[in-house]
């Protein structure tokens, strides 16, 4: 049978549908912090994602691994949910979607920006159900609870799915607490989002409306938003360097590379011929202290990560946790001073 991502679409719009806690503990997963390829039956890889939580004592979370099944429209759907029950054990995670695991309750405190968050084995996940079917999308849900032990109204909820086979990542999905509003930018900011492709395993930056438009409407096909982002100034200002953008062909990685050294961005043109100057100013920031990598009052570090790897590729970051946990994944950060300080975003 063909995925059906419009049944992915509704399952997950489906969390918005609970009760939840007007104030309390947070999750949001932005992004897998390790492979979700080849996780359509049992292996002994423990499976992370990257998380934001905000998790005070005496509140809880826990995590459930479910499978999308496309329903047979010629199968009388008490017929479909007495099978989704005797496969996983349990009743439906979400229409459409069969348990195959759920987490013991995780007690806080903890509270991290970019935490590596455990959603388990494989081999954990298939003891009912010993395997699906190559492609079968994948989802895992994080719920926070105001009370331990996974007690008291949900606070929030956050999911990602993915193809077990691929491992790339199809859709995520906030409600609760996880879904936010953004605050509002300051005179002459704009937000630089990050996106994440997880066939490539390589990530992006844009500030430009209309890519971000298209990447979010799936016409850029691959890319999901990670939660991250950053601001700059849209337009040249005192104190303010252009980034240059340049796009690092095949040959390269299939990338995109920023700077705001503008002796940076020749260097990398002139030793990749074949790169592609997108923009000389895709937008602005200020720049740390060469010396010490302390940036100017106001401001906020962006640190530059290479994947040091041969399909060439870099992610850019705020969060001194997410830096930590690319690090031990086998990136190199790149910067200057003790911190590797690449950037500064007007806070």
């Amino acid at each position: 049978m063909k995925r059906s991502l419009v049944s992915l679409v509704t399952a997950l719009a489906c969390l918005a549908t609970l009760s939840w806690a007007t104030t309390g503990p947070f999750v949001q997963v932005v992004s897998p912090s390790s492979s979700l390829a080849n996780t359509c039956s049992a292996g002994p890889s423990t499976s992370t994602v990257l998380a934001n939580v905000d998790l005070p004592p005496g509140a809880s979370y826990q995590y459930e691994v479910a499978f999308l099944i496309i329903p047979d429209p010629t199968m009388d759907m008490n017929d479909m949910d007495m099978m989704m029950m005797m496969m996983s054990g349990n009743a439906m995670l979400d229409p459409y979607y069969a348990l195959l695991y759920q987490s013991p309750a995780i007690n806080g405190p903890a509270v991290s920006a970019g935490a590596s968050l455990s959603i388990g084995a494989p081999a954990q996940w298939y003891t009912t159900v010993p395997a699906v079917a190559d492609h079968t999308t994948i989802m895992a849900k994080v719920t926070t609870f105001v009370g331990a032990n996974a007690s008291g109204p949900i606070a929030a909820s956050s999911a990602l799915s993915w193809d077990c086979t691929t491992g790339q990542v199809l859709a995520t999905s906030n409600a609760g607490n996880a879904d936010g509003a953004t605050p509002p930018l300051g005179p002459g900011l704009i937000r630089v989002i990050e996106y994440y492709n997880g066939a490539a395993d390589h990530y992006l930056l844009t500030s430009i409306s209309s890519e971000i438009a298209a990447l979010d409407a799936g016409q850029i096909a691959g890319w999901v938003r990670t939660g991250n982002d950053f601001n700059a100034f849209g337009d040249a200002i005192a104190g303010a360097s252009a980034v240059c953008r340049l796009y690092l062909p095949p040959i390269y990685g299939d990338s995109h590379f920023f700077s705001a050294s503008p002796a940076e961005c020749a260097y990398v043109q002139a030793a990749m011929p074949a790169a592609a100057l997108e923009s000389a100013n895709a937008f602005y920031v200020h720049t740390p202290d060469t010396a010490t990598g302390v940036c100017p009052a106001g401001t906020v570090a962006v640190y530059r990560l290479w994947n040091h790897r041969a399909d060439l590729d870099h992610r850019y970051t705020t969060s001194a946790p997410i830096k930590a946990a690319m690090i031990a994944q086998g990136y190199v950060a790149e910067g200057y001073g003790p911190d590797q300080v690449m950037m500064c975003s007007p806070a």
